[in-house]
């Protein structure tokens, strides 16, 4: 695959080209010259994002700097846009799986599994009205967003022998919404 960059002030023509080919060592100065085997690399460095680069750390000595700056642009440059009302309405719809065992909202109470009004950023096995497995209240989790997304896509991975019987949810943005939702009620 081949790009022509032509600049206006000269009549040289430079072509790049993203091959197979083992990548200058000059080209990448952070990365160990490609063995054969890995002489893809120097395509794909182009596809990079931060989450690749954090897997690629022991690979790459530089990718570690590089995804923390990252992380940090990301942190102090991004943040995370609020729910919208349809976010809320659509979270509620998702919430209707949790009612069949869970209560939210001001006058909620243990049912079949415990209430979650609060639920974002309470300990696990906390509410005194539910007797939670012995693996929950050894689980020491504090309900973060991300704990609870790990949770609620696979409830037995995150506290193995867990009384929730869920089979999880696979969906990211339904997940997201759900969490919304539930931080929503007071």
């Amino acid at each position: 695959m081949s790009a022509i960059n032509t600049t206006p002030k000269s009549a040289t023509t430079v072509v790049h080209t993203v091959s197979a080919a083992p990548a200058r060592q000059d080209a990448f100065p952070c990365a160990p010259a490609p063995a054969p085997a890995t002489s893809r690399r120097a395509g794909l460095v182009l596809l990079l994002t931060v989450t690749t680069l954090a897997s690629l750390a022991s690979a790459l000595p530089c990718a570690a700097a590089a995804t923390t700056a990252a992380t940090t642009a990301l942190a102090t440059t991004a943040s995370p846009a609020a729910p919208t009302s349809a976010d809320l309405a659509a979270g509620q719809r998702t919430f209707a799986l949790c009612a069949s065992c869970h209560q939210i909202g001001g006058n909620a109470g243990a049912a079949f599994g415990p209430q979650l009004t609060g639920i974002v950023g309470r300990p696990a096995a906390s509410t005194r009205d539910f007797a939670y497995s012995p693996a929950m209240k050894a689980s020491h989790i504090v309900w973060t967003e991300q704990n609870l997304a790990a949770f609620l896509r696979d409830p037995g991975k995150v506290v193995p022998g867990t009384k929730m019987r869920f089979w999880g949810l696979s969906d990211e943005q339904q997940i997201a919404r759900l969490i919304a939702y539930m931080k929503s009620v007071k």
